[in-house]
């Protein structure tokens, strides 16, 4: 009896080990992304995938998420997901100032900024526009072939902005780099993204790493109401 117990509970470790690969190529057929766009979007396995809570002010939701993740956030660039209402996780990071005598200096050139009010309007470099139109300003304005085009976002939110409207932006954020890729990937390469080899779709990353930060300790600038002038395709 003890033997065919025995028997019993290896056979189900053997299949259950045995179906875990097939289990991971589910959760990417299930996703929206093709395995490569997961690559160059990924949020590494070491770090912590939390949920924040958008209401909060500046002190309180660093305070939160440093907590959450469990490290000090002080003076350093803290990379962690950040965990959406749709189950997508955005790859995001932080830098914090915590002695106002340290002047730290970080180079803006190639960021560009995304600020969004109570109101759900946004404010990306010096216009209002739609929230999904986010990803073709992007398209357009990190594809360029000069070295100083724009290789990074920030983001920042008042406290009374939809949760919605600052997911939507991040989930755009997202698709406006997977739109530079495809270009990128065309002119590097002649193929689309998901018909890359892993060697090449790790050159786009060095190429254009994916940074979205969120922006703390500067000065916020309220969008004003719409007219807007939404940028299209």
């Amino acid at each position: 009896m003890k033997k065919m117990n025995f028997l019993y509970v290896l056979s189900f470790l053997f299949l259950f080990i045995g179906c875990s690969p097939k289990q991971a190529k589910k959760e990417i057929s299930n996703s929206k992304y093709c395995a490569n766009e997961l690559s160059l979007l990924s949020v590494s396995d070491s770090l912590k995938k939390i949920k924040i809570d958008y209401s909060l002010e500046e002190e309180p939701l660093l305070n939160s998420i440093a907590k959450k993740i469990d490290t000090e956030l002080c003076l350093k660039t803290i990379h962690f997901g950040v965990i959406l209402a749709n189950e997508d996780v955005a790859n995001m990071y932080v830098q914090r100032e915590c002695d106002k005598n340290i002047v730290s200096c970080y180079n803006r050139g190639t960021e560009t900024y995304i600020l969004l009010n109570k109101n759900g309007h946004l404010l990306m470099k010096d216009g209002v526009i739609t929230i999904d139109s986010v990803k073709y300003w992007m398209r357009k304005n990190f594809s360029s072939k000069d070295d100083d085009h724009y290789k990074r976002v920030s983001i920042r939110w008042d406290t009374k902005t939809p949760k919605d409207s600052i997911e939507k932006t991040f989930t755009n954020v997202m698709n406006g780099y997977l739109l530079t890729y495809e270009d990128l990937s065309q002119q590097l390469f002649s193929k689309k993204v998901c018909d890359l080899e892993t060697s090449q779709v790790n050159i786009l990353k060095k190429k254009l790493p994916f940074k979205l930060r969120l922006q703390f300790g500067e000065q916020f600038l309220t969008p004003p109401p719409p007219p807007i002038d939404v940028i299209e395709e």
